[in-house]
Formats: structure tokens, sequence, C-alpha cells
């Protein structure tokens, strides 16, 4: 007997399960979006777009998301929409559904990544930033990242190619960071590099060996360079191959 209660309560049980879901899908299909809840994931390290900006422009008429039937949305094309931005690296969207007090209600969560950028250029066409791949990234009036400089004779590909390892390795060194303010290319394509303390020009020359022309300085900054002396040299070259020449004031 009380196994067949068992089985009663169980199948009870499972057929309260498929009537609640029937009702769950019958109520979602008359449900509209009225609200969209946006994360920016990595706010805290990233500021290129806001939560608030998203949500301001998925209320435009390019999307057309409030007040829409909740199974009509296209929620693949609102991603490759917000894909199109180049501050934005991943976007996933999905759908959200609660409100039992006051009736069904539906929303859009949108979760955000951004791209890092690595490098600043400024030359003589304008301004903007290059991420971790060498795409541009726009200058934005809210947000200016802590990154390396370049300015000169240096164009996107150049920059794509030549300068964006050796930003990276520079970003990713607390010592050459907080001492490296700015790349400048000459006409010879050549790089120089100006250092926050010491009044002097790193002449790197091209960006091949560059990590092993950056050992040789910190090198040559341990050793070299004694009490002031930081102030004595006017350059600092790294061009020639194991060794380091110094013009002096």
């Amino acid at each position: 007997m009380r196994k067949v209660l068992h089985i009663i309560a169980m199948a009870l049980i499972a057929a309260f399960f498929v009537v609640t879901i029937g009702f769950i899908s019958l109520e979602r299909r008359k449900l509209v979006c009225n609200e969209v809840v946006v994360n920016v994931k990595d706010s805290l390290e990233v500021r290129f777009v806001t939560s608030s900006q998203i949500v301001k422009e998925l209320r435009g008429e390019k999307y057309k998301i409030f007040g829409v039937k909740f199974d009509s949305l296209n929620l693949q094309g609102i991603e490759d929409k917000l894909r199109n931005n180049p501050c934005i690296k991943d976007v996933e969207l999905y759908s959200g559904l609660g409100g039992f007090r006051k009736g069904y209600q539906s929303h859009i969560v949108v979760d955000i990544e951004q791209h890092k950028p690595v490098l600043r250029v400024i030359n003589n066409s304008g301004s903007y930033y290059l991420n971790e791949y060498g795409e541009k990234m726009p200058v934005v009036s809210n947000y200016s990242p802590y990154v390396l400089l370049v300015t000169g004779n240096v164009n996107h590909a150049y920059a794509k190619e030549k300068l964006l390892d050796l930003a990276a390795y520079v970003n990713g060194s607390k010592f050459w960071q907080g001492q490296i303010e700015q790349l400048y290319v000459n006409s010879k394509k050549e790089i120089l590099l100006v250092p926050r303390i010491g009044d002097h020009i790193i002449e790197l020359g091209s960006s091949k060996d560059f990590k092993k022309k950056f050992r040789n300085l910190m090198l040559f900054y341990k050793e070299g360079l004694k009490g002031n002396d930081w102030n004595k040299y006017k350059s600092i070259s790294l061009k020639y191959q194991n060794q380091i020449v110094c013009t002096k004031k």
C-alpha cells in the first residue's frame, strides 16, 4: 500500500511540473520586453562603455526591443549589432522571467566584455587606441586609460605590426610602465623612447629584439648609472648589437 501511495505521489508531482511548465510557456508567449539589465563584467578595469550607455542605445529605433513580444525578439541579431561597437569584445544576451506578485514580467540580460587598450596612437590623421588584437578603438570623452603613447611618423599598419607587442611588454612590467612615458617614431622609422625619469632620449632603433634591448637597458640602469647620473646623458642608444652607446650632454 505504501509503495502504491508513493507511486501516486510521484505521478502527481510529475503532473504538477508538466502543468506548471506548460502554464509558464503559455504566459511567456504573451509577454513583451519591458526592461533590459546590462552587466559590463570588466567595468572596474576598463570603462569605454557603461551600462547606462548600452541601455540608452537599446532603447533606440535601431533595436526595437521594448514593447515587443518576447518570443519575437531576435537575440542573436541584437548581439551582432552590439558587437559592431569597436569597444566591445564579447556580448551575450539571454532572457529573464520573474515577478509573481504583479504577474509575470520579462526582461533581457546583456553581459558585455570590453576590449583592452594596449597603445594610444596620435598622428596627423587623429587619435585612437589599439586593442590587444591591433584593432582600432575610439577615444572617448569620459575615460582615458593609462597606456603607452606613440606619436610621430606612425600609421595604423606600422603600429599594429611593429609596436603592439612592444607596448604590451611595457604595459606588462611595473618598472617599464612607470619609466617609459612615450614612443616617438622618426622619419627613418626608428623608435625613440621618452622616459619619465632622466633627462635623456632612449634610441631603440627598430623593434627587432626589443626584449633583449630592454634587458640591456635595465642592466645599464642598475650598473651604469650611479647616484644622480640619470641626467648626465643626452641620449642612450640601444640600436647596436650587444652594446649601449651613450652621448653626454
